[in-house]
């Protein structure tokens, strides 16, 4: 006699009476129970099949016991779920359990990486969550040797883990593994899982667990009530993770390979269907192709099979044989909605959205509310850009399964398709909220939020990198994910750890053109101009052309001076993208290097027309009006870049240099002193103000600037060259060469090293070593041997000067007027050594040479010919080419202008000329003003002392002609200290 029992999947059996009790496996792959026989006759003498119950899994901690009784070994290392599958799936979304259980053993394996080498020790964790948000955790180490601070921080560690919202009674699972190598020797057994904390009582596993947390048991009706609503819906979801992958990869949608649960069967009439269909060879592995082909062939009715067969093909990707079976399922029993969504997954597989788009239609005509065919009808539109359809499928899906996160997921993906950016952050953080490890959902997230702005905020973008970390934390070895973090990082300033993540995709992917182009942007921006060149070369190579790729390449060959491939990639650039603003404005700064300052100032022009509020083409213009001596158009430009950007350091310095160029020092040392506020350690700004201070003979405060700018950069040469001309005009000759021999150290090619050295060795009267120094400049420099000829001529003629040996200086300085006849600093030196040793008449010739050949407005010239004509007698001469040098004074600019010294002794000479045409009033004021400039001048006391004598005061003549001898800044040459000594000796002064 027969009975028929019904599973929970829908489909009957025929079983003898003599299998009541007893197990078999059902089609569906359930194993379920053979009623009692009274059961059986009480079903069929009401004429209905009977329910055939799922078998309830044991316990696992009843496995663990019954292992225990039968002295089984237990492996080392395992994990189990302490409940059957079915119960696991009613309280918590499979797929977010499963990145749960990775983020567990992650962190389990993180934590032993991490923590310092500890004694190897066998551990076994229970865990268990709780709705709510609670959780219980059981942790037994053996043996029991771990310090008590390591095992809290394990705890904590496994506390800290996020998991997700769970229903309808608590979720837990058990796992042990070996720490440190595992424990070396045999150690007492470990106690049932969460035993410790059940005590002795006796009572249900989920009440225990339930109890243990503090919770009440059972759990309360809407819990209940809300894991009963979704019983019905796990089948068609579960499938769906798995059935999306094969055709809708994308770079930051990788579906979660959740642990599906197969749903259920379609229905078949009793007629239809073998009383009990053999079960496979291996039941481990499943039917084969061959043994579902063989029932197929004895059951050609049975639409199940062909079902079951066509899931064999859909795994060997097999799909034209997986379509072919699911239409033979489908014309077996055509109202099956179930089996048309999954035919319409394998035809997107296939490549065929359109005949997958009408399955899922037809799918969802036979049951509108199909979780699963509303999602995949979602998908497809979403990969035709069909944002509103997808949407309304989304949303239709997620009304009827809210906890899924993946349909979260692709919702936050379709409204990042539409635009709506901040919906679709919040519905990816709901994603996260239903499943706090879903790698994609972080990815998502961080590109909607990268995508809400064309400028994110500091804010903004550590959120982007704190969503790309945890998605990375999840799928390391993502090269989506790091792509994608390595442009963020690009935009927060990390252009190393940008660099870095490149590195690694590279390492994998070494054809990935888009790594190679934002590891060339990286390297350009952390200085490797080669490397820079050489992935953008690889990545254009690779078809990832863009803007930014030619314009890291410009960029990189501008730093190594390569100005025509540079100019060449921003043209490039501008064929890409005719808009972009920063191709235009590094075109214009080339061209600038190039000599071109009216092109460039073209270009600057056109990048601000692009960006009226863009600061740095401003200062670009700058440059260029600069470069074409318009110091007031430049300083202009600057000012409004500093007003767009008040930090743009560069700025600061060039109106800075511009001032100077200006005589407005003041201004000029303002713009260094907020150019070094806001950026303390550029050195280029200390080495130009100490030249600035230099000219305004604040010898000290330069030295300082100097001294800055070699403890910033100890290698750079021009540093040490102008501290050493410093140290050298303020005759420190030991701290000169010190600065030199740096210098040469640095740059053993630079010849000027060896000139300004063998300067040095000049004024040290050592002439040999001053030789050596020359000759090896002209080795440095062939080319340059006459003009370094010139160079030394002048320095031993300046030398001689100093040394008042005027007949060597007068022909050190012939000579070199011999070699150029238009040497001007040659005269200049001749003048004033026949001036010193008081051949006047030759020195009036030579300052007349300096006139004519340089112009009228050289104030040195006339202020030394006018002194010459004084001491000559020819006082109106004097007073003529005096008076001209001081009216020059308002005219002149920049180096041209003299300095206070300079026009105090022009003050003296006047002074004495005017004495000499009887104007003595105006003579004393003259006097008194040199006096103010140039209080160690021996020269103005001398002078005066010789009109005091003139006007019979020899009194004051003496206190004058003492004063005279004793003043050294400049001293008398030897005529006149000895006519000052003879006056003082003459008239009894001494």
């Amino acid at each position: 006699m027969n009975f028929t029992i019904r599973c929970v999947c829908g489909h009957r059996i025929d079983v003898p009476a003599g299998r009541a009790g007893i197990q078999l496996r059902c089609v569906c792959g359930r194993t379920i129970e053979v009623p009692l026989l009274t059961e059986l006759r009480q079903a069929r003498g009401a004429g209905e099949a009977c329910d055939a119950p799922e078998c309830q899994e044991r316990c696992p901690a009843d496995e663990l016991a019954a292992a225990r009784a039968g002295n089984e070994e237990m492996p080392r290392e395992f994990f189990m779920i302490l409940a059957p599958d079915h119960v696991i799936a009613q309280r918590v979304h499979q797929e977010a359990f499963v990145h749960f259980i990775a983020a567990f053993d992650r962190a389990v394996k993180w934590f032993a990486n991490t923590t310092e080498a500890q004694p190897g020790v066998d551990v076994q964790i229970g865990y268990a969550m709780f709705p709510g948000g609670s959780r219980l955790i059981d942790l037994q180490i053996r043996p029991e040797i771990l310090a008590p601070h390591v095992v809290s921080e394990l705890k904590m560690e496994l506390d800290s883990l996020r998991h997700p919202p769970v229903e309808g009674g608590p979720v837990s699972f058990c796992c042990r593994t070996m720490l440190w190598g595992g424990a070396t020797g045999s150690h007492p057994p470990f106690l049932f899982p969460f035993s410790p904390q059940f005590g002795k009582r006796s009572a249900p596993f989920d009440q225990l667990l339930t109890e243990a947390a503090g919770l009440p048991f059972p759990p309360s009706e809407p819990h209940r009530r809300v894991a009963d609503a979704r019983r019905r819906w796990l089948g068609a979801i579960c499938v769906l993770g798995r059935r999306l992958k094969a055709w809708l990869l994308h770079v930051l949608a990788r579906p979660a390979e959740a642990r599906a649960v197969k749903s259920p069967p379609p229905a078949a009439t009793q007629s239809e269907l073998p009383s009990l269909l053999p079960g496979p060879a291996d039941p481990s592995c499943g039917y084969t192709v061959e043994e579902l082909t063989a029932l197929i062939g004895q059951h050609p009715r049975n639409a199940p099979l062909f079902s079951m067969r066509a899931e064999v093909f859909e795994q060997q990707e097999d799909y034209d044989r997986a379509i072919a079976d699911y239409t033979a399922c489908l014309a077996l029993h055509p109202e099956q909605a179930e089996i048309y969504a999954r035919r319409a997954m394998i035809h997107c597989a296939a490549g065929s959205q359109e005949l997958g788009l009408k399955d899922l239609k037809t799918a969802l005509q036979l049951d509108p509310d199909h979780v699963a065919a509303l999602a995949g009808r979602g998908m497809i539109y979403l990969q035709l850009d069909a944002w509103e359809q997808a949407l309304a499928d989304f949303e239709a899906a997620i009304a009827h399964d809210g906890r899924n996160p993946s349909l979260q997921v692709h919702r936050g993906r379709t409204l990042i398709g539409r635009g709506d950016y901040p919906r679709a952050v919040e519905a990816l953080s709901q994603a996260l909220r239903l499943d706090p490890h879903h790698d994609a959902a972080y990815a998502w997230r961080a590109l909607a939020r990268r995508r809400a702005t064309s400028e994110p905020t500091d804010e903004a973008l550590q959120s982007m990198l704190a969503d790309f970390d945890a998605a990375l934390d999840i799928q390391p070895e993502h090269a989506g994910y790091r792509l994608y973090r390595a442009e963020v990082r690009l935009g927060a300033g990390d252009i190393r750890g940008a660099a870095a993540d490149c590195d690694f995709i590279l390492d994998r992917q070494p054809q990935s053109g888009e790594a190679h182009a934002l590891r060339g942007i990286a390297r350009q921006r952390l200085g490797d101009s080669p490397g820079a060149i050489e992935d953008c070369d690889s990545a254009l190579e690779r078809g990832a052309e863009s803007a930014d790729i030619y314009l890291a390449r410009a960029f990189a060959h501008e730093n190594l001076g390569d100005m025509d491939a540079a100019l060449s990639d921003c043209e490039a650039a501008l064929e890409v993208n005719p808009q972009e603003v920063v191709a235009v404005n590094l075109r214009g700064a080339i061209r600038l290097k190039l000599g071109d300052p009216e092109e460039a100032a073209e270009d600057f022009a056109a990048a601000i027309a692009m960006e009226p509020d863009w600061a740095l083409p401003y200062a670009n213009r700058g440059n260029a009006c600069r470069a074409r001596g318009d110091n007031s158009a430049a300083i202009r430009a600057y000012s409004r870049a500093i007003e767009l950007d008040p930090q743009l350091v560069f700025a600061y310095l060039n109106r800075a240099l511009a001032w100077a160029d200006e005589e407005q020092d003041e201004k000029s040392l303002e713009d260094f002193a907020a150019a070094l506020r806001l950026a303390p350690d550029v050195v280029g700004a200390y080495v130009e103000r100490a030249w600035l201070l230099i000219r305004r003979q604040e010898y000290d405060a330069a030295l300082a600037d100097l001294n800055e700018a070699v403890r910033l950069q100890p290698d750079l040469a021009s540093a040490y060259s102008q501290r050493g001309r410093l140290h050298l005009q303020q005759g420190r000759y030991d701290e000169a060469l010190q600065d030199f021999d740096r210098v040469i150290d640095l740059a053993p090619d630079l010849a000027d090293a060896y000139t300004s050295r063998g300067n040095v060795w000049i004024q040290k009267g050592e002439h040999e070593k001053a030789d050596a120094d020359f000759q090896q400049a002209i080795a440095c420099e062939p080319g340059m041997a006459e003009a370094f000829a010139m160079e030394r001529l002048l320095l031993e003629a300046a030398y001689y000067g100093r040394q008042e040996e005027y007949d060597e200086a007068v022909s050190r300085a012939s000579e070199a007027i011999e070699l150029d006849e238009n040497c001007l600093p040659a005269y200049a030196i001749r003048a004033g050594a026949y001036w010193y040793s008081e051949q006047l008449v030759e020195a009036v010739d030579d300052f007349a040479q300096l006139i004519e050949r340089n112009d009228e407005r050289d104030f040195h010239a006339h202020a030394g010919r006018g002194q010459v004509y004084a001491e000559l007698g020819e006082f109106d001469l004097a007073l003529s080419d005096l008076d001209h040098a001081l009216a020059l004074v308002n005219k002149l600019a920049g180096g041209k202008s003299p300095s206070k010294t300079g026009l105090a002794y022009a003050y003296n000479g006047r002074a004495f000329a005017l004495a000499g045409l009887g104007r003595l009033d105006d003579a004393m004021r003259d006097f008194d003003r040199s006096l103010r400039d140039a209080p160690q001048n021996a020269w103005v006391y001398y002078n005066r002392g010789l009109v005091f004598h003139h006007l019979g005061r020899n009194a004051e003549a003496a206190a004058s002609f003492r004063q005279a001898l004793e003043k050294t800044d400049p001293a008398l040459p030897p005529l006149k200290r000895d006519r000052a000594r003879g006056f003082l000796r003459r008239y009894g002064y001494v």
